[in-house]
């Protein structure tokens, strides 16, 4: 035995010698599965796929426009590698490739489950003939956009615009929100001029210069000038420095004095 000085613990040399054995070989096993775990993961080590086979994959989503069949049907081939040599990039991919799909999240579960969620996109505006704008300005074409499209706001622009168009178009339809207006349809052209389709068929014209401030003058005048006459009024063409002019339905029956002013104001 050896002795420390007093008021010390006394160690026994046999014992501390079989205690950092134990230690040692208790690293070297963690350690070991450690690197096999790594080494199966990185499919360095091929295990026998009926012995790690994937025996459940779990699927999340809203489930509002994709089917769940669907997303099973794109998975099922790339599960059947097994548990540790599924391609998990692949199935994100191949999910991100379907039409309504905007995102995915594909991971292991241990012991034998794939999981996965995926997030779908949310359309807020119909884009030219058959596409579809989701939240963030990014344009999709899926084969039902027609159908799916049928009640939102029709946006056209430049190609690769669509992004700034929703922006404006959000913009537009907060201001003229307090009048009790929205917009059924916006056009931008290559130069920048606007042209809007109000929720009550009334028609704007804006110029490519100070259009926001052409739509401010719009705002203005509407309820005095136009709230009333919205039946008779096809059109209202802003492009004017101070003042717009008025399209008359054909079949309105213009008072007198509209008439002396040419339509314009």
């Amino acid at each position: 035995m050896i002795w420390r000085r007093r008021g010390a613990r006394r160690v026994d040399p046999v014992l501390a010698r079989r205690r950092w054995r134990r230690w040692g070989v208790a690293l070297v096993i963690g350690g070991g599965c450690a690197l096999a775990f790594m080494a199966i993961s990185a499919g360095l080590v091929r295990l026998p796929e009926r012995d790690f086979a994937i025996r459940t994959v779990r699927i999340e989503s809203t489930f509002e426009r994709v089917r769940r069949q669907d997303i099973a049907a794109v998975v099922a081939p790339y599960a059947a590698s097994g548990f540790f040599q599924v391609d998990l990039k692949a199935i994100r991919e191949s999910l991100v490739a379907m039409p309504w799909i905007r995102s995915a999240a594909v991971r292991r579960v241990w012991p034998d489950t794939l999981y996965i969620a995926v997030v779908e996109e949310k359309p807020v505006a119909r884009w030219g003939g058959s596409g579809l704008v989701n939240e963030q300005g990014e344009v999709f074409y899926p084969d039902d956009a027609e159908r799916i499209g049928g009640g939102l706001p029709l946006l056209e622009g430049p190609p690769h615009a669509a992004k700034a168009v929703l922006v404006y178009y959000r913009a537009v339809t907060d201001q003229l929100a307090p009048l009790g207006l929205g917009v059924a349809r916006l056009s931008v052209d290559a130069r920048r001029a606007r042209e809007l389709t109000l929720s009550n068929g009334l028609h704007l014209t804006l110029g490519r210069r100070d259009a926001d401030g052409q739509l401010r003058r719009f705002i203005h005048f509407y309820p005095a000038v136009m709230a009333g006459r919205t039946a008779d009024i096809a059109a209202v063409d802003l492009r004017y420095t101070n003042g717009f002019a008025l399209r008359w339905r054909p079949a309105a029956a213009q008072p007198q004095a509209a008439k002396k002013r040419g339509d314009a104001v």
